[in-house]
């Protein structure tokens, strides 16, 4: 079981993979520029990528920050 934590900042948006015990499992920023969806599902893929699991290993997106409410990171898309 795995989730991730998006945060969409006005200059830059964050993500984190985590596991079930709590640990980081990877990470990724990237420039949020003018389209927070853009730069959330960027950094979603990304994340996911580095993390080497596919979306349905993905329980959980939780996302926060300037741009949460503008942007929606596509679970399974």
């Amino acid at each position: 079981m795995y989730s991730i934590g998006i945060d969409i900042g006005s200059q830059a948006t964050k993500s984190v993979v985590i596991n079930d015990k709590k640990e980081i499992i990877a990470t990724d920023v990237v420039l949020t520029g003018g389209n927070n969806s853009r730069s959330a599902n960027t950094t979603y893929e990304n994340v996911i990528n580095k993390a080497s699991l596919s979306k349905e290993d993905i329980t959980k997106v939780v996302t926060t920050g300037y741009g949460r409410e503008n942007a929606q990171a596509e679970k399974n898309s």
